[in-house]
């Protein structure tokens, strides 16, 4: 499963996912031979966070930082295409741009950024963001700082891909090169959009951390070629309210997700993501299990919890019932279903 190029369309019972490969343009080689490349004198890499989430947001931000590894003072001239998943929003400042911070990286270059529609194309949103100088001012550190909003609505194990892409054009040109743009500028060049990113063509290595993959296990999925992202742990908590016989007074206990306990009753009727609460996301993790249950799982808890039209198994049935209860169609107390 490609998860570099996510496409996440919501409707009462369909969830959408396309994904494409993005191919490093022949140009991103400057001309150079790869003999050519790999003799350059600087060698810088490009990357983006890796962030893991121990919880699920709701309207959080999250900011990911573009980093930079080089020589110090070996640049100064840079553009650079980040696309993220479309999921993904960018907070604003007061002119409608969006909200990037210049990072020490680039303290000493002229910085800009702007929205990149160029994204679009592959089913991605982009920003494209550049620096520019008299002198080889660029260094070692974090050349930006992005705030992204995490949507409301995620669920544990959503994966929200981030990428570095080379995508020449003539009014957002990439570069990473010299004030003067010399030969070994264009050198440097060369090798930063071959080999500093990760790309399709020459440089598909990416690995999420693999104490990241421990705890969301949807990142082991995650596209070679992509440069960062944004994940939300699979193995939280989950909040079971239980009743004590002839009382009314109810007790909150956390069990966690990975626990050996075998279920055998409903802690919440349609609670698919054991949150304690009946919503849409429920139904949501519903429609990815049915459609992929290699990639989305939901605990034995949750699976007992879920079945909601009565009939043993989980099928897009339980998530529509739980959308019509969600709606106010039926109530709580209604589920499941008796046959």
């Amino acid at each position: 499963m490609n998860f570099k190029k996510i496409i996440s369309v919501f409707t009462a019972l369909i969830i959408t996912a396309g994904t494409s490969a993005l191919n490093v343009n022949a140009s991103a080689d400057n001309g150079f031979t790869p003999a050519e490349i790999s003799d350059s004198e600087i060698k810088p890499t490009i990357t983006l966070s890796k962030i893991l989430l121990d919880e699920v947001p709701y309207n959080r931000t999250v900011k990911v930082q573009v980093m930079v590894d080089t020589e110090d003072y070996s640049y100064a001239s840079t553009g650079l295409h980040i696309y993220y998943d479309p999921r993904l929003e960018i907070e604003e400042n007061n002119s409608g741009n969006p909200k990037v911070k210049k990072g020490a990286a680039a303290d000493m270059l002229m910085f800009q950024a702007s929205y990149d529609a160029t994204a679009e194309d592959y089913g991605m949103k982009g920003i494209f963001i550049s620096t520019s100088g008299d002198c080889n001012a660029g260094i070692s550190g974090v050349l930006t700082e992005i705030t992204f909003n995490i949507p409301s609505d995620s669920s544990v194990g959503d994966v929200y891909p981030l990428d570095i892409v080379y995508r020449e054009s003539i009014k957002m040109k990439d570069k990473f090169t010299t004030f003067n743009d010399n030969s070994t500028g264009k050198l440097m060049q060369a090798w930063t959009f071959t080999k500093g990113i990760y790309n399709d063509d020459t440089n598909y290595n990416f690995t999420a951390d693999s104490e990241h993959i421990e705890k969301c296990s949807t990142l082991k999925y995650i596209d070679k070629s992509c440069d960062g992202y944004i994940a939300i742990s699979d193995s939280l908590p989950v909040t079971t309210t239980i009743t004590k016989p002839a009382t009314t007074t109810t007790t909150t206990t956390k069990i966690p997700v990975t626990t050996t306990m075998t279920p055998s009753e409903i802690t919440l009727a349609g609670d698919a993501n054991c949150d304690g609460e009946l919503s849409v996301a429920d139904s949501t993790l519903i429609l990815q299990y049915c459609g992929n249950k290699d990639k989305y799982t939901i605990s034995r808890q949750g699976l007992i919890n879920a079945d909601a039209d009565g009939t043993a198994g989980i099928s897009p049935i339980d998530a529509l019932i739980i959308q019509q209860t969600d709606a106010g169609i039926y109530k709580i107390s209604d589920l499941p279903f008796k046959k």
